[in-house]
């Protein structure tokens, strides 16, 4: 599979900024931007609903299909995705993870903004600062690949941007 442009996928713990700096990317660099918890939302790619964590939890098979879908549209490349699940996509579809990190007071504040229940703001609170998002990249994929960028600031993302500017000049 030769892509002319590099695909990405924007991870992170919920409320760090991936959909904000998603589409930031999306607009600086023309690219197309899935973000996928609102695809499972609006494509209804769930099986049920967690009552407790206020989620839906996804049909792997209906979204694994979706995926695969926009994958084969834009066999060229340039797709970012933005979830907070690292194996929503085949690692050999991905060029680039980027991680969003976030300072855990700061990440605590935008989920109480988005009227988040305290429980689930402890819970990804909790997972920031244990690295939870990250160490699951680490995991999946190889050390080049992944690069964390601090989400902390506006300031902090455009900062990321100029770096993805760079990633994408490498790759012509």
């Amino acid at each position: 599979m030769s892509r002319s442009r590099p695909n990405f996928l924007v991870t992170g713990t919920p409320g760090v900024g991936k959909t904000t700096f998603s589409g930031m990317m999306a607009a600086r660099f023309n690219m197309l931007h899935i973000p996928v918890s609102r695809l499972i939302a609006e494509k209804h790619l769930w099986h049920e609903k967690d009552e407790q964590r206020d989620c839906t939890i996804y049909d792997e098979q209906l979204l694994d299909d979706e995926i695969q879908k926009i994958l084969s549209e834009n066999s060229e490349g340039g797709v970012i995705f933005d979830f907070h699940c690292t194996d929503i996509v085949p690692s050999e579809c991905i060029d680039y993870v980027l991680v969003l990190r976030c300072d855990s007071d700061i990440l605590y504040k935008r989920l109480q903004q988005r009227n988040y229940d305290p429980k689930k703001i402890t819970e990804n609170v909790d997972a920031e600062i244990f690295r939870v998002v990250l160490d699951e990249v680490i995991d999946d994929f190889p050390q080049e690949m992944i690069k964390e960028i601090s989400s902390d600031t506006m300031a902090d993302l455009d900062h990321a941007l100029d770096m993805v500017g760079e990633l994408l000049s490498m790759s012509h």
